[in-house]
């Protein structure tokens, strides 16, 4: 065969597994992927392993096995390193993150994070470095350290804002509603209503921008914290 031929192969076997994936038939998807290694391992194509390493990597974390997803992600990190792949490594340092927080780890996801956020900085990939910042924010909030999630949060607005991400968007006013609203649960009196207002504001924001969208998560996401606010403020 010849050398177009073997990386055709791989490249196939690779589509394969996706539709598979889709599919939600994750051991063939699996099954696909392994095979597009093999090839892809005798072409000595490490950087083309580390990406089905990677999708290997996404099902186990869909199937929420997360010790083998994370081992995958790990294994695609170790090969992108290597190779000084920096999109790659910003893509597994995010997923690696991820992972730490389903395993209810927030000092490791943060690192992680800020590793991605880092890399998203230099490559000037500005839609992930948003992506970063949010999460980051959400799991400062979920420590309760609230002038960090503040913090983050809004860094990641103001880049979704000024990229037109209304996907991200929709979720990062969520989160700054969602943070307005946990506040407001420790206070009291005019203080109180302010942060409540707050949530509304940004849990209607949210709501709008997910309904244009038809991104039917996020709207169960900002219903719930509007209902949430409204309950607390006794108006239904």
């Amino acid at each position: 065969e010849e050398l177009g031929d073997k990386k055709g192969l791989a490249s196939t076997y690779l589509n394969i597994g996706i539709v598979f994936r889709c599919q939600g038939n994750f051991d063939k998807s699996i099954e696909q992927y392994l095979k597009s290694i093999r090839i892809l391992e005798n072409l000595d194509d490490q950087e083309g392993v580390a990406k089905c390493y990677n999708n290997i990597g996404n099902i186990h974390f869909h199937q929420q096995n997360y010790e083998k997803a994370l081992a995958y992600f790990s294994k695609s990190q170790v090969i992108f390193e290597k190779y000084n792949n920096t999109k790659g490594l910003a893509m597994s340092y995010n997923n690696i993150g991820i992972i730490y927080k389903r395993q209810d780890n927030p000092q490791k996801a943060i690192e992680y994070y800020n590793k991605a956020a880092n890399i998203s900085k230099q490559l000037g990939d500005k839609k992930m470095l948003a992506k970063n910042y949010n999460n980051i924010g959400i799991l400062y909030s979920n420590q309760h350290n609230i002038d960090k999630a503040f913090e983050y949060i809004n860094m990641a607005i103001k880049i979704m804002e000024e990229i037109d991400d209304k996907n991200g968007l929709s979720k990062a006013y969520s989160s700054i509603a969602r943070l307005n609203f946990t506040i407001a649960d420790t206070l009291s009196g005019a203080i109180q209503k302010h942060h409540l207002k707050q949530a509304i504001k940004f849990g209607n924001w949210a709501l709008k921008i997910s309904q244009e969208i038809g991104a039917l998560p996020q709207q169960s996401s900002a219903t719930s914290i509007l209902k949430d606010t409204y309950t607390k403020l006794k108006r239904y």
